[in-house]
């Protein structure tokens, strides 16, 4: 039922499309019964998606019922308002619309309201495929969504544009072009999602010929779009080159109708050839009138504002009194130039900028149920664009006024739309006829014309040619090409078989009764392969298989008659071989102790601090019995230590995984523990490393890591994160290689500092790019904790099939964290009643000032005042006494970041860059994660001559954001002061390939090219 529904819903769009092509294929007024088609198709089509969705993929049998309910409803609802649209168009106006070529009823309140039962059936569809998708799981689920989107391509955007296009808003030509493309493109993707997830029967056949359907029509539609766009733009060159020979060579051109002639000197009109509809005789004339008004004004000359004003209003003074509205916006917008030089060309674009946005405002009111009310005439008529804007006011004013002297809506409307009539270019293609006639009219005709101009002050004249022409110049390409879709629809839905019959029917038919033999149990059965295709490959599989059964068949015959006798034989093996084993394992355990006692004192908590606790809990998969002795070992491994830095002491700790099996991993981790503890005792002794900042230290750390284990040539890989903790700040700095985000639990809740993949595991070979130190603020009672991925790698259980289901949610961890309240025991004892551990587990717990430690100082009252008064003063610009104040607040508490902060701006107004970079020093002594003072640190000391201090504070911040192109320029500076060419010229090029025109660079690459 799925199947049928899918394919009554291709129906009835191909008879929606029939419906556009018959309103389209002809200028026949004929054709405009076609709306009909186009009211109901698009209602049936989405009622029949409906009818889909209730059975796709299966139906439920709860739902059933109401939903063929609901479904009936809808195509009531089909029945009425395809019969109410009928009756109310039997004798309504009819109206041609231009640039879409297609007939229509003048009823725009009834579209103005069929808007919303469009989007009404749309919601509905969406709503059940909505439902499904959230009852649905696995591949049925997707497949339900996919069809679901591809859907909506075809439907939303288009219905959008519907809706947009009945008031105005776009052209019908835009919803149009829309339409066909979502439509190919939607059915493409439905067919590919259904013939890849239907359970219903179907033939590769069937498969193939679907799919090269749609893929035919989308690539045809894209090729046919392109060559009739190409198609519009010949004939509009074609035209506007007939019309220069029209009117300068007197020849009549192919498809010639009218040429109309106006004599700005005489103000006079002329018939010069031919002719044309007079219904609509004023409204073109209007429109002539304001071409030449526009063309006056857009060719003054290039002159400043004011003085082209002044010109200006002498062309204004002689132009047509319905000129008014766009002479109040022509002044507008030149006033708004003030001293500003004013080219023609700026003229010309004023006139294009308002062309469109006047062309939706007029379609809007030609679609106003009712033309004289006011609040529709006050919401249409206005915009926030210069000049717009007073064009819009003086209209709405006119209007309103005739609105308020009670005079008809007909004159109201020619109000409006003669004051907005629109300014055509030359050699814009301009649709003139009679677009709007009662069936009692005489019969309506069209026309193409082009202005010509052939001198700026002489006659300009209307080329016009028979709209007729224009669809015979586009017959012969769009006869080909729908010639060319049936032939090709016909030859891959006939063709296809025939062509295949050999090549794929046939041969798969043959290995189906295959198939179907030896499920009976005929294992002599043997299939003839008859190409060296997939196809032949299957058959020659299938008697190689159909062998392999029958020789299996006979060896196990053969194999029960003998069983007896070689259990015996086997057993006897067994027992042998479980000695060996026995003292084998013996053998390994020993080897499991020996590295177990070597890896202990290497992995120890040795971090001591009042404010920074460190905890461990390690739990290893491979357990081992050696003599009297019960232990693990495996691959994970903790380490926390102390170091000093400059005078600061920080807490380093380290949570690893080696990768490999129980001893490769265990011989990793010994290696990581040895390399570690070299690099803590090494900074302990040697004064230089001592003297390294913390991210130096971090990142020599790590490239010393790194590089021991890349020597092992990718035999040996450690996923790890190691940092720093400023015992004092609670600063962290952190490297992350390849190791499960580090989590954070703040106030109860817990979230992970890290968002993205930072560097490569440890000993990765070819790794390139730059090492950066990420760092995060602790706050008193914070509590990071770090962990191996045996933290996400849980057994939940095992799937229908017995295969087991591993946790893939790396946000369960964050779970369990909230609910072990941050310990590390109770998050242990989580994870076990989640599921099994399928691997190693280890995790550090780090906690900042948790108990309280040393309390934080309160701010007083005082001080509080002091920066108030400090703030006060610096807004009235009296930098030295808001100094004052803070300098006082200073020395009544020296820790406060605050007042660093102000301190160290406040002389870099006053360009006292020493003070200021002692500030900043000081500053960041308080709060080191603070990555711009960083910066700001290093430029005021540089522009102090303080240059080591000033590269020491930028190498930090490079280290942190290797792309901080101020910092790379900053630096290169302190480098070229240094008298380092070689350094600077390395920053410079970094800056270089980040921001190739910053103008900085290029200064400072002429200065050092000089040196």
């Amino acid at each position: 039922m799925a199947a049928f529904h899918l394919g009554v819903c291709a129906l009835t769009t191909v008879f929606h499309n029939i419906g556009y092509f018959w309103g389209f294929i002809s200028f026949e007024e004929s054709t405009i019964f076609h709306r009909v088609i186009a009211v109901a198709g698009p209602l049936m089509s989405f009622t029949q998606l409906v009818g889909f969705f209730i059975y796709f993929p299966e139906p439920r049998k709860k739902g059933i019922l109401p939903g063929l309910i609901f479904y009936w409803l809808l195509y009531l609802g089909v029945l009425v308002v395809t019969g109410y649209y009928v009756f109310i168009c039997w004798d309504a106006p009819r109206s041609f619309v231009p640039g879409s070529h297609y007939w229509d009823y003048e009823v725009h309140v009834f579209y103005s309201y069929f808007i919303y039962v469009i989007l009404f059936y749309e919601v509905c569809y969406l709503v059940i495929g909505i439902w499904k998708a959230i009852i649905e799981t696995g591949k049925e689920r997707r497949s339900v969504i996919y069809i679901l989107l591809s859907y909506a391509v075809i439907t939303v955007v288009p219905g959008i544009l519907n809706a947009l296009s009945r008031n105005g808003t776009v052209a019908r030509a835009t919803y149009q072009q829309s339409f066909n493309l979502g439509m190919v493109t939607g059915m493409f993707l439905i067919m590919i999602v259904y013939v890849n997830a239907t359970k219903e029967r179907t033939t590769i056949l069937n498969r193939i010929i679907g799919v090269s359907l749609a893929t035919f029509f989308v690539c045809y539609q894209l090729v046919g779009y392109s060559i009739l766009n190409g198609y519009e733009r010949t004939y509009d060159d074609m035209k506007r080159r007939d019309s220069s020979i029209a009117v300068q060579e007197q020849k009549d051109p192919q498809g010639l109708a009218y040429i109309v002639s106006y004599d700005p000197e005489k103000n006079e009109f002329r018939s010069e050839r031919g002719n044309k509809d007079p219904r609509f005789k004023k409204e073109d004339e209007l429109e002539v009138r304001f071409f030449k008004e526009k063309q006056k004004i857009s060719n003054v000359g290039s002159l400043p504002a004011k003085e082209r004003l002044e010109r200006t209003e002498k062309i204004l003074e002689t132009s047509p009194n319905e000129f008014k509205a766009y002479a109040a916006g022509i002044r507008a917008f030149l006033k708004s130039k003030n001293d500003e030089t004013v080219e023609d060309s700026d003229m010309e674009g004023y006139f294009r900028g308002i062309y469109g946005k006047l062309n939706i405002i007029r379609n809007k009111y030609s679609r106003l149920p009712d033309r004289k009310k006011q609040k529709s005439i006050e919401g249409l008529l206005v915009s926030p664009d210069v000049g717009l804007s007073e064009t819009l006011a003086y209209v709405k004013q006119s209007a309103i006024q005739a609105v308020n002297s009670d005079k008809p809506a007909e004159q109201v409307s020619k109000i409006v739309l003669n004051s907005l009539a629109p300014i055509h270019f030359v050699g814009e293609r301009i649709y003139r006829g009679t677009r709007i006639y009662s069936p009692s009219d005489p019969k309506p005709v069209m026309y193409l014309s082009y202005y010509f101009a052939p001198n700026l002050n002489g006659k300009i004249y209307e080329v016009g040619f028979e709209y007729k022409d224009y669809r015979i110049f586009h017959h012969d390409p769009s006869f080909i090409l729908v010639a060319s879709m049936v032939l090709t629809f016909f030859v891959i839905v006939i063709g296809f078989r025939f062509f295949f019959q050999n090549a794929i029917v046939v041969p798969m038919d043959e290995v189906v009764v295959g198939l179907t033999e030896v499920n009976s149990g005929n294992l002599e059965y043997r299939l003839t392969p008859r190409v060296e295709d997939e196809i032949g490959f299957i058959a020659r599989s299938f008697n190689k298989m159909a062998r392999s059964i029958q020789a299996a068949r006979k060896r196990l015959e053969q194999y029960a008659d003998e069983l007896e006798e070689k259990v015996k034989d086997r057993t006897k093996e067994l027992e042998k071989t479980l000695d060996e084993v026995k003292e084998l394992k013996q053998q390994q355990d020993g080897d499991y102790f020996l590295t177990s006692l070597l890896i202990k004192p290497l992995g120890a908590n040795k971090a001591s601090s009042e404010n920074v606790k460190v905890d461990f809990l390690i739990e290893q998969k491979k357990k081992f019995s050696f003599r009297r002795f019960n232990d693990e070992i495996g691959g994970d491994m903790n380490i926390s230590n102390q170091i000093t830095l400059r005078g600061q002491r920080y807490i380093v700790f380290l949570n690893a995984d080696a990768m490999g099996k129980s001893m490769q991993g265990a011989g990793g981790a010994l290696v990581l523990g040895a390399v570690c503890e070299s690099i803590i005792e090494r900074t302990r002794i040697v004064g230089s490393m001592k003297e390294q900042s913390p991210e130096r230290w971090l990142k020599n750390a790590f490239i010393e890591l790194h590089k021991v284990f890349e020597s092992f040539e990718g035999s040996m890989l450690v996923s790890s994160v190691i940092g720093l903790i400023d015992e004092d700040s609670g600063t962290l700095y952190y490297i992350n290689a390849e190791h499960p985000w580090t989590a954070l639990y703040r106030d109860g809740k817990a979230d992970f500092i890290e968002q993205d993949l930072m560097f490569r595991k440890l000993g990765t070979t070819g790794m390139d790019g730059k090492i950066s130190v990420k760092t995060f603020q602790l706050l008193p009672g914070d509590v990071i904790i770090a962990g191996s991925d045996g933290r996400d790698d849980i057994l939940l259980g095992n799937d229908e099939e017995g295969a087991r289901i591993i946790n893939d949610n790396e946000k369960l961890f964050l779970k369990l964290i909230e609910e072990g309240n941050g310990e590390l025991s109770n998050i242990y004892e989580s994870i076990k009643k989640v599921g099994s551990l399928t691997d190693d587990l280890s995790l550090v717990r780090i906690s900042f000032k948790e108990e309280g430690g040393i309390e934080r100082t309160q701010e007083k009252e005082k001080i509080r005042q002091l920066l108030r008064k400090a703030k006060e003063r610096s807004q009235d610009k009296n930098i030295k006494e808001a100094l004052s104040f803070l300098e006082e607040a200073d020395s009544l508490d020296n820790r406060l970041p605050e007042v660093k902060k102000g301190l160290l701006k406040y002389h870099v107004r006053l360009k006292n860059y020493a003070k200021a970079a002692q500030f900043a020093e000081e500053y960041l002594n308080i709060r080191p994660v603070d990555k711009e003072i960083l910066f700001i640190a290093s430029y005021v000391a540089r522009r102090a001559k303080q240059f080591q201090k000033a590269q020491d504070f930028g190498e930090r911040l490079l280290l942190r954001e290797p792309d901080h192109v101020r910092n790379l320029i900053n630096l290169t500076r302190i480098s070229i002061a240094l008298r380092n060419y070689e350094r600077a010229k390395q920053l410079l090029r970094e800056a270089q390939r980040l921001e190739p025109e910053n103008s900085q660079v290029i200064k400072i690459r002429q200065a050092l090219d000089k040196i």
